[in-house]
């Protein structure tokens, strides 16, 4: 009797059809072209607004195959130099040299205010995607968590944290070998970082040879990058460069803090 009372409420209990992430798994994204060694370089980059001294003298390269983190302070150069590394801005002084065959492409929150607002959400992505990736990117947006109606969407009517997902996920269908993606995990969920995790370690197929990833997550920063490099003015350079994983970093950073604590205790035992 009882089993038959529990059959009849499984009967009556609304099945849930989980989403089957193998065609997302699969997604194979445009590939790009093969990139020089180079991919993009500073040389003696100087910049500034107004009285304020953003960098001086900087010198920097990104090579293929190259991860990278930047981190710092609110206020020290992180957006600014994501600018100056694509060719959106140019420095005061100094130059900017693209590599050979470098496709760029950039991920910042204004891209999602360029979004057309009478476009529904699918429409906007398919708009950008290559023919060969259009039938897929319902599945993307999956991991973006726009499911089922919520593609048909209009751009209008989103939120501001969902156009950048919208954002995010134009940039990433599109081709390029160089990415560079500020603060990309601000508005996505569990399931979506994950996501972005694995195509950034090169899960994918057509995953990008080189990116430069801002962000303030460290479980993020350690499962993605390679190199990372804080801007600061702690430092008599203005950064910190540190190969290897985020927790290297860390260690090197606070062998830094202690030396320089313990030079400044000398300095106050003398005086």
């Amino acid at each position: 009797t009882q089993a038959q009372s529990r059959i009849k409420q499984l009967e009556k209990v609304e099945l849930i059809v989980l989403e089957q992430d193998d065609a997302v798994m699969n997604f194979t994204f445009p590939k790009p072209p093969p990139s020089g060694q180079s991919v993009a370089k500073l040389e003696d980059a100087s910049k500034a607004y107004g009285e304020l001294n953003i960098f001086s003298g900087f010198d920097f390269e990104v090579e293929r195959g190259e991860r990278l983190a930047i981190v710092g302070p609110n206020g020290a150069g992180k957006s600014t130099f994501c600018r100056l590394i694509t060719g959106q801005e140019d420095p005061d002084s100094g130059s900017y040299l693209p590599g050979q065959k470098t496709a760029i492409s950039f991920f910042s929150q204004n891209h999602a205010d360029e979004l057309d607002p009478d476009m529904s959400v699918i429409e906007t992505c398919e708009a950008v995607a290559s023919s060969k990736n259009a039938p897929l990117v319902r599945n993307i947006l999956g991991c973006f968590l726009f499911r089922g109606d919520d593609v048909f969407k209009k751009v209008g009517v989103l939120s501001g944290g969902e156009r950048s997902r919208v954002a995010l996920v134009c940039m990433l269908i599109q081709p390029a070998n160089f990415l560079i993606l500020d603060e990309p995990t601000n508005h996505l969920d569990i399931e979506g970082i994950l996501w972005l995790e694995k195509l950034l370690a090169g899960k994918f197929k057509g995953s990008p040879s080189a990116f430069i990833l801002v962000s303030h997550d460290r479980h993020f920063l350690e499962n993605s990058v390679n190199r990372v490099i804080e801007l600061s003015r702690i430092y008599p350079s203005g950064s910190l460069q540190v190969a290897g994983p985020y927790s290297s970093f860390l260690e090197e950073r606070h062998r830094f803090l202690a030396l320089q604590s313990e030079q400044e205790d000398r300095l106050a035992n003398k005086v």
